[in-house]
């Protein structure tokens, strides 16, 4: 049977357990990784009653994922402007204020993109938005690689290096 990504993890759950994710769990898995606890299931021989819109024929695995790169290159804005050094001689009231300008409106919107990428990927909300707080727009850096790796369907080492023919 084909590999959609998710065979290693649905591999380790049992007949009941795959039953109640593709009957009653749908929406919370990703579309392949119900591809291969269907098909895990065919091949025990688990009979599997589902209504003629969910079948493995007229279910198409999803397109690859889309990974949140905006936050990241965003994130990496944010580092570089804290390495900015105006080329103008400016008082230290204007550099104050500027600087806390800035540093409220950066921590706001990574508070909120925190918040919202948390709750896309099912990430601790409360834990990223204190390192928002916290740590500005490295955090910002975090949340996406995270979000990244998350992202990511485990493949199984055996199928990575051998050939399909």
């Amino acid at each position: 049977m084909k590999d959609h990504g998710f065979r290693k993890v649905m591999s380790g759950k049992t007949s009941a357990e795959l039953l109640d994710i593709i009957t009653n769990q749908r929406s919370e898995y990703h579309a392949n990784a119900l591809l291969d606890a269907q098909a895990i299931l065919e091949e025990q021989g688990v009979a599997l009653q589902l209504p003629s819109a969910q079948t493995s024929s007229s279910m198409k695995a999803e397109q690859p994922v889309s990974y949140p790169y905006a936050p990241f290159l965003t994130a990496l804005g944010f580092i570089a402007f804290a390495f900015y050094q105006p080329s103008h001689q400016v008082s230290y009231q204007q550099a104050l204020e500027m600087n806390i300008f800035v540093n409220v409106l950066m921590r706001v919107i990574v508070l909120l993109w925190s918040y919202s990428l948390a709750n896309k990927f099912k990430l601790h909300k409360p834990l990223w938005m204190i390192l928002g707080l916290l740590f500005g727009g490295w955090s910002l850096l975090a949340i996406a690689v995270t979000c990244w790796i998350k992202a990511t369907p485990e493949k199984d080492s055996d199928t990575l290096f051998t050939s399909h023919s």
